[in-house]
């Protein structure tokens, strides 16, 4: 919803029929520093100046929508498109999350691209039950060509979560998103690892890429087995020592369903 054509219009909320809604989420802004080329948004954006013509939900607006619809969510991700830190009203945004909280949890996604302080990350953990760093691979080199930023300013951020979570937030839990393409399919499992031994994660999400083709597992059998391979290997990894994911990725199988090996 763009904030330039409805800051002035009247909104007005349906009832909602449903006593609980699974999933709520809410796409404050689509505004990121970074252009990944695998991102849909990004591409949306080319040839524009993304900063003045970003989406921002006006926050009277998400303030109204909260009060009406997150006591009935079980999950609210707070921001589904850009980058939560770039929300202009986004303190004010963080203690209406905090009043209005869904019956579960309510979750996040960051680059980890921009220098978070830690009394901002604290807000950000008082208002949120998990966040998830969008790394994609702990290989510096090839986590630059995908999000352009030096990697360091992710491990930071990713560390001082760590830290307040094990001090003074136990029940926070944080965790790491890898978009599955040929780039990062190679160190798949060394990034689940590091994301687990070296910054104390609990989850690890896999993402299949939607836009960009020739980056795709599915379109060649070398890349298909390959991910096979890496991702039992993940599998096997994760329930070793309990890492939540988003659901069953399924492998790849062929016409008779046996794996493609």
């Amino acid at each position: 919803m763009r904030n330039t054509s409805d800051l002035n219009r009247q909104r007005k909320f349906r009832e909602v029929r449903q006593k609980s809604i699974p999933v709520i989420s809410l796409g404050v802004t689509d505004q990121c520093n970074l252009s990944c080329f695998m991102c849909g948004i990004a591409k949306k954006y080319e040839n524009t100046n993304r900063k003045r013509q970003a989406d921002r939900l006006p926050l009277e607006y998400c303030r109204e929508f909260a009060e009406h619809h997150f006591a009935k969510a079980q999950i609210v991700n707070s921001n589904c498109y850009g980058e939560l830190f770039l929300y202009p009203r986004l303190k004010a945004y963080l203690q209406l999350l905090k009043q209005y909280r869904p019956a579960r949890y309510t979750t996040t996604t960051t680059s980890g691209s921009l220098r978070v302080p830690e009394k901002l990350w604290r807000d950000v953990l008082e208002s949120h039950d998990e966040i998830l760093f969008s790394i994609d691979s702990i290989d510096r080199t090839i986590h630059r060509i995908i999000r352009g930023f030096d990697y360091a300013i992710a491990d930071k951020n990713i560390r001082t979560v760590q830290r307040l979570a094990a001090t003074d937030y136990p029940k926070f839990k944080h965790g790491c998103s890898v978009v599955l393409m040929k780039l990062t399919i190679a160190t798949l499992f060394d990034t689940l690892k590091a994301s687990h031994e070296e910054y104390g994660c609990r989850l690890f999400h896999f993402q299949h890429i939607a836009d960009t083709p020739a980056q795709s597992l599915a379109t060649e059998k070398q890349w298909r087995v390959l991910f096979n391979d890496v991702l039992l290997k993940c599998r096997e990894y994760m329930k070793r020592h309990g890492i939540t994911s988003n659901g069953d990725i399924g492998l790849y199988r062929d016409a008779a369903g046996n794996l493609e090996s």
